[in-house]
């Protein structure tokens, strides 16, 4: 039975991979996980599919397992995670749903560290106070006081960005030390700002050999066009693929930014609104080692879209430690986990997931 009609969906190639786990599991997606096409400021999106209830009814529907607290901390971010935690593709719902399991009696081992805590939406100060901070999707802390060994790995999590998503990305003017007049887009250089993008070997309208571009509007910026119609237009300069290259150019930008936001935790600069309790106690663990990397769900047929997120992500490990603010002692994970390759490593784990969420990742 065709549940989903991805002949009308400009996903099809991501909506498959949910037909497929309605045609495992009949019925999958009626009764409390019943979906619609998500509603999105008073449209009706042709891209998506959402869940009616809420994600608890639709996952712990008996109650079980789920930790209010963690989903509280899931949606408390600044991208309307709310709204998006009912989409069927939601990153931020898959890095939810997969490791809020996390505790005492189910770690979770990366890198032959076991991780028993888990924190979603984790906000890092980047430029200044007067800017928004970094939110990275998901921190797994590792606590061992009496050997110094205490960890935490911040991770951006992706889902089906990189698989639908290529092509530019807006990047703040700030980034590169530069504003722009409000009534012509000309750019103004700011005072004693610092310019990350060029650090990293990226300057404004130069050819690299990255195969990456960061560019102007012929020497002006870019009015940028939030896909949010509330949120108010601003300037940007674009980071894109040179020629004809397909790239997921806003991850690399989200993770230069979370970069600089590591490198300001590591220097005790944190995020002035950071009000959450048990996060404020983070920033009290004696000398953690910090580490940073990305996890990322792979599809049927997404090889070579994961081949290209493996190819910007080696251009970030080459260059990132380049920035003069980098702190040395950050470690940035050598190639991008998937969640297929965590969960087959974790056996011992697969008990802190119900069956509805192992089926509906297809982990079962």
């Amino acid at each position: 039975m065709q549940f989903f009609d991805i002949s009308a969906c400009k996903a099809k190639k991501l909506y498959s991979f949910f037909q497929k786990i309605n045609d495992t599991y009949p019925d999958f997606f009626e009764g409390e996980r019943s979906v619609v096409r998500t509603p999105w400021h008073g449209t009706i999106s042709q891209k998506s599919y959402s869940f009616v209830r809420d994600i608890k009814d639709v996952f712990y529907s008996d109650g079980k397992g789920f930790k209010k607290e963690k989903y509280q901390e899931a949606v408390g971010g600044s991208g309307d995670e709310a709204t998006k935690n009912k989409i069927l593709h939601s990153s931020s719902l898959c890095a939810f749903l997969f490791f809020s399991g996390i505790d005492e009696e189910h770690p979770l081992t990366i890198d032959g560290i076991s991780y028993t805590e888990v924190y979603f939406e984790y906000k890092n100060q980047v430029i200044s106070p007067q800017y928004g901070p970094s939110n990275i999707d998901v921190l797994l802390v590792h606590r061992d006081e009496q050997n110094h060994k205490n960890c935490l790995l911040f991770l951006e999590s992706k889902f089906s960005e990189y698989y639908l998503e290529t092509g530019q990305a807006d990047v703040p003017l700030v980034y590169c030390g530069d504003k722009a007049n409000e009534e012509n887009g000309i750019i103004e250089s700011l005072p004693n700002a610092k310019d990350y993008y060029h650090e990293l070997g990226l300057s404004l309208d130069v050819p690299t050999h990255s195969g990456l571009l960061l560019c102007s509007d012929h020497g002006k910026a870019f009015r940028s066009i939030p896909k949010n119609p509330h949120v108010k237009p601003s300037f940007c300069f674009h980071l894109k693929a040179e020629g004809q290259q397909s790239r997921y150019c806003a991850g690399i930008k989200q993770m230069i930014c979370h970069y600089i936001g590591l490198n300001n935790f590591a220097n005790g600069h944190y995020w002035h609104e950071q009000t959450d309790q048990s996060k404020l106690k983070i920033q009290k663990i004696s000398n953690p080692e910090l580490r940073l990397g990305q996890i990322a769900f792979k599809f049927e047929g997404s090889e070579d879209a994961f081949a290209n997120l493996e190819t910007y992500y080696e251009f970030l490990t080459n260059n990132l430690g380049k920035l003069r603010t980098a702190n040395q002692d950050i470690v940035l994970l050598n190639r991008v986990l998937t969640y297929q390759d965590v969960w087959a490593n974790n056996p011992k784990y697969h008990e802190s997931l119900n069956e509805t969420i192992q089926r509906f990742y297809a982990l079962k």
